[in-house]
């Protein structure tokens, strides 16, 4: 656990802190959400992690457009705060399935996964 106490610190002293989204290691950690239309299972962790913190949560997109020229999107998600712990986490997941889910569509050869995020049993 030294290393949320890591990610806190640096939270706390206002660093940049990037974390994947898309790597599920424990399911009880994992949160179901639609990614193309498809049930998927994203981990809990980058997105406690901001709703504890009560931080910005920026998503950044870079895709290759042709030879050396790259396009980079950045867009950041929106924290309800009205909403429960437990409801803003999963809201922070659902939105950005949705933004991961709209950049697939645009750019369909541009992303590759190791695993299949579909299938709650690839992790084990």
């Amino acid at each position: 656990m030294s290393h949320v106490y890591c990610l806190n610190q640096a939270m706390e002293n206002g660093q940049i802190v990037v974390m994947a989204a898309d790597r599920v290691s424990t399911p009880s950690r994992a949160l179901k959400v639609k990614i193309l239309d498809e049930t998927a299972y994203l981990p809990k962790g980058p997105f406690a992690l901001a709703v504890m913190q009560q931080c910005p949560v920026l998503l950044f997109f870079v895709v290759k457009i042709k030879g050396k020229e790259y396009r980079m999107f950045v867009s950041e998600l929106q924290m309800d705060k009205d909403l429960s712990r437990p409801q803003q986490i999963q809201h922070l997941a659902e939105q950005y399935a949705d933004a991961l889910s709209q950049k697939m569509r645009e750019y369909p050869l541009q992303w590759f996964t190791y695993y299949d995020i579909w299938k709650e049993k690839t992790w084990l």
